[in-house]
């Protein structure tokens, strides 16, 4: 007899970063996102997350909670877990974009899945290409030299890959910034710069070569997401790698943006891509142009979240531009053994599904109120 699910349930949680980071002129000091916990009658219990981003993707947190209890729970429930596809498909016809929403219910499902096998997330995505994935170190402090200081302290901890937010203040500080981190790294180091849609195109050509001492290895998205003209008038005009990010949802962006001309380098995250599934096929859309591929979540999320990219990153085939992932900036984690890179690396946990163990006390104490 199959088995079935009994209940989905959509949880909202306030969580507080360990100390603020400023984006695109913003400072972040708490993220609030939104768990699924999906309950089934053979007494198994799966877990997925997603980040409210309403400048990003559209979907605040009650937006979230609102798809998920409100349309994407009564069109599982009584469902057998294990039709994963099958219940993809049921999503999207049911619940057209929400891609956040569909994200942290597919790895519910997932982690359901491999529960149920006894089989890690990563053999369900295909099986496993790499023991572990190379990891960059995002820095977004108020003032260039404490990126400085806290990017030459990763460095004695085996990090060698970095990811400067800029747009935040000027294009001169911003430069400055890039150019003592550099000067701390020192030059075998990888250093990219993250500009959030900051920018204009003059603008960004003119962080890009006064920036040139830095050697950047991309300039991340400097224009809007919608602007691929921009974006490839940027990229022709400089030798630094354009890397795409808020503009990749989905398989057919990837496409667009390689015909454009407007990126060499794209970013996934599950929650554009709407789970595992859009995700792997933005991935081979993007190995079929021949664009390089990162990984990233979004700022901030739990352990829950973050071992479903790591699982994702240790299946794909290629992963030139690392992983980026973001549960180290909470105050505390959700998960009872938090996921660490050692020596610039990161691996995924042990066990079957996402391997983690949620620490229910925790997700009961940081739950948004109302």
């Amino acid at each position: 007899m199959a088995m079935k699910i009994e209940r989905v349930e959509a949880i909202p949680v306030s969580l507080p970063l360990a100390r603020p980071i400023r984006m695109n002129g913003a400072e972040l000091r708490t993220a609030h996102n939104v768990l699924v916990r999906i309950r089934t009658d053979a007494g198994l219990v799966g877990w997925g997350e997603c980040a409210s981003a309403p400048t990003f993707s559209g979907e605040t947190q009650a937006s979230l909670v609102a798809a998920i209890a409100g349309v994407l729970a009564p069109a599982l429930v009584g469902e057998d877990p294990l039709r994963r596809e099958a219940l993809r498909a049921v999503m999207d016809r049911t619940l057209p974009g929400n891609n956040g929403a569909k994200s942290a219910t597919e790895i519910a499902l997932f982690d359901l899945a491999g529960q149920a096998l006894g089989a890690p997330v990563w053999e369900l995505l295909g099986g496993r290409t790499r023991e572990a994935a190379r990891v960059f170190w995002h820095l977004g402090n108020a003032d260039p030299a404490a990126d400085a200081r806290e990017a030459a302290a990763r460095t004695r901890e085996g990090f060698t890959f970095f990811k400067l937010k800029v747009g935040t203040t000027t294009v001169e500080r911003d430069i400055a910034a890039a150019l003592k981190v550099r000067e701390a790294v020192g030059p075998a180091c990888d250093l990219g710069a993250d500009a959030n849609q900051a920018w204009d195109v003059a603008e960004a050509l003119r962080f890009a070569r006064g920036a040139e001492p830095a050697r950047l290895a991309f300039l991340e998205q400097p224009v809007p997401k919608g602007d691929l003209a921009g974006m490839a008038a940027v990229a022709r005009a400089t030798a630094v790698p354009i890397l795409a990010d808020e503009g990749i949802f989905t398989a057919q962006d990837v496409l667009a943006h390689a015909r454009e001309g407007a990126a060499r380098i794209v970013s996934v995250k599950l929650l554009k891509a709407g789970g595992f599934t859009g995700a792997l096929r933005t991935v081979h859309a993007a190995e079929s142009v021949h664009l390089p591929l990162q990984l990233t979540g979004k700022v901030a999320e739990s352990g829950i979240a973050t071992a479903a990219l790591i699982h994702l990153a240790v299946a794909v085939r290629e992963l030139e531009w690392g992983l980026g992932v973001t549960n180290h900036y909470l105050g505390e984690d959700l998960v009872a053994e938090p996921l660490r890179a050692v020596g610039g690396l990161v691996r995924p946990p042990e066990g079957p599904g996402l391997g983690v163990e949620v620490d229910e006390a925790r997700v009961a104490r940081f739950r948004t109120p109302g």
